[in-house]
């Protein structure tokens, strides 16, 4: 199923970037995650440093707030000109693990939740690839509780997560249940990719958890496969 949806959205690209290596930084380029100085990500290991640190422990990120200061290639040339695996390419990339991994469990909250807010700036993410990770949640992020994700783009992506609850471009699941005091916003974003997925898949988010979880302002374009 090919998806499209649209809205002008500001999304411009900067200079061309180096591919993200795999390796995973030992900090933030900048910042102390405050509102009016939020921690800055400049490069792919940079972002899997927030990776990393949401995957030990999600409470780490609540209520803290990052921005992009530069486009990202985590991949290059993912996808083909139909929006298809360019299969030629698979040993060279590699494969990301979501921000917010999640527990495996359908609980109405997680402890490895990303808790924060994101802010894209208008940057541009591209080549994020997961294949099967074994997690319930797959996408750049996994699932997310509490917060922002806004103003940005995620393209040339490929989600393969068949076994995944929620599997999305930017995000597999988004908690705000009925009840809860607080749900995860996503706003003015923009995914291009293909999405494999379980119960739940998508091209923004793969499955939203709730009457106070959020969708708005965004487009997307791309296949989605739900089994």
């Amino acid at each position: 199923m090919l998806l499209l949806a649209a809205v002008l959205l500001p999304f411009t690209t900067t200079s061309a970037q180096d591919v993200w290596d795999g390796t995973v930084a030992e900090s933030f380029a900048g910042g102390t995650g405050k509102a009016d100085d939020p921690y800055l990500i400049e490069t792919g290991a940079e972002l899997a440093y927030l990776a990393k640190i949401t995957k030990e422990n999600g409470s780490q990120t609540s209520g803290k707030y990052y921005k992009l200061i530069a486009d990202i290639v985590l991949n290059d040339d993912v996808l083909d000109d139909s929006l298809k695996l360019k299969t030629g390419n698979i040993a060279s990339f590699k494969e990301w693990i979501p921000i917010g991994y999640g527990n495996n469990s359908n609980s109405f909250s997680d402890p490895y939740s990303f808790m924060g807010y994101f802010d894209g700036a208008g940057h541009v993410i591209s080549g994020v690839y997961v294949v099967n990770h074994g997690n319930r949640y797959a996408g750049l992020f996994g699932v997310c509780d509490g917060g922002e994700i806004h103003n940005l783009a995620v393209v040339d992506s490929y989600i393969d997560a068949t076994d995944a609850y929620g599997a999305a471009v930017i995000a597999g699941h988004l908690l705000g249940y009925s009840g809860s005091t607080s749900g995860m916003k996503v706003y003015q974003c923009f995914a291009e990719g293909y999405v494999s997925g379980g119960t739940n898949a998508g091209l923004i988010v793969g499955h939203n958890g709730g009457e106070n979880a959020l969708i708005s302002e965004s487009y997307c374009y791309g296949h989605v496969r739900s089994s």
